[in-house]
């Protein structure tokens, strides 16, 4: 089991009162309670200061082209990197029709992720997660089970 406690100590606080005023928490009391016994790991780190639309771009680069990338490979496209897999994403998930008014031709054009905003950015993601789960068979984990497995060699954990 794990969890993620949150505490911001304040300049005022010694060692002791920042200590007491993180276990003071219900939810780190309860874990504790419910956890009697057991040796438990703590990891400390100052929480994530990008804004959610990084912390998304963060994770398609990371996690969802990584197993894009897979994917493609598997398919025998050779030289397989990032910009080739999000390219072929783009063209899976992110192609809209624009429609010329005078001749109404449609032409065919890719998405640019960077003027996306977050709520675009979250349902191409959603797209590309759902193309390469449903419509290719193949797992995309969550962000904390990716970076577990990357860290530790573990895998096969998912998020709780």
């Amino acid at each position: 089991m794990s969890a993620i406690f949150k505490f911001t100590p304040k300049e005022s606080f010694n060692s002791k009162e920042m200590m007491e005023g993180l276990s003071g928490q219900k939810d780190v009391q309860t874990f504790l309670q419910m956890n009697v016994g057991e040796e438990i790991n703590v990891e400390m780190k100052l929480s994530s200061k990008l804004s959610k639309k990084a912390q998304l771009f963060a994770y398609f680069h990371r996690v969802v082209l990584s197993v894009a990338i897979e994917c493609f490979e598997n398919d025998g496209w050779t030289s397989m990197d990032k910009v080739k897999a999000d390219y072929m994403l783009k063209a899976e998930c992110g192609k809209e029709i624009m429609i010329n008014e005078s001749t109404g031709e449609e032409q065919v054009y890719l998405l640019d992720k960077s003027r996306l905003n977050h709520k675009e950015l979250y349902a191409y993601v959603c797209r590309c997660i759902n193309f390469l789960e449903m419509e290719r068979g193949y797992t995309v984990p969550d962000s904390s089970s990716w970076l577990l497995e990357k860290t530790t060699g573990l895998s096969g954990f998912k998020k709780i």
